[in-house]
């Protein structure tokens, strides 16, 4: 199972940085998620609280990483708008509320 979930984690968060999509982070963060709530529900199903708690915490680590690289995409993308411009100023707005939402998230 350990094997597996590091697979996937270095699996996803390699296709997320090639990408550099905001889409792709938000699909990372949640295979991420439930990578670590499946490895920590078989952790505890077989009575090994501890590696059960160690996944816990190594999942949710993995997620505020990839959280931290997708705010920083957005703000990447937010830095080159000029915002005299009106599509790019309802643009730069969207991304300011995507920045906004994916601090609060989890």
């Amino acid at each position: 199972m350990k094997v597996q979930n590091e697979m996937a984690t270095k699996i996803t968060v390699d296709t997320v940085q090639a990408a550099k999509s905001v889409s792709a982070f938000g699909n990372g963060i949640t295979a991420l998620t439930n990578s670590w709530k499946a490895s920590k529900m078989a952790y505890r199903t077989a009575g090994d609280s501890l590696n059960a708690l160690k996944s816990r915490y190594e999942g949710i680590s993995n997620v505020i990483e990839l959280q931290k690289q997708k705010i920083d995409e957005l703000k990447n993308r937010q830095e080159g708008l000029d915002r005299t411009n009106k599509d790019q100023a309802n643009t730069w707005l969207r991304l300011e509320k995507d920045i906004q939402t994916a601090q609060h998230v989890n």
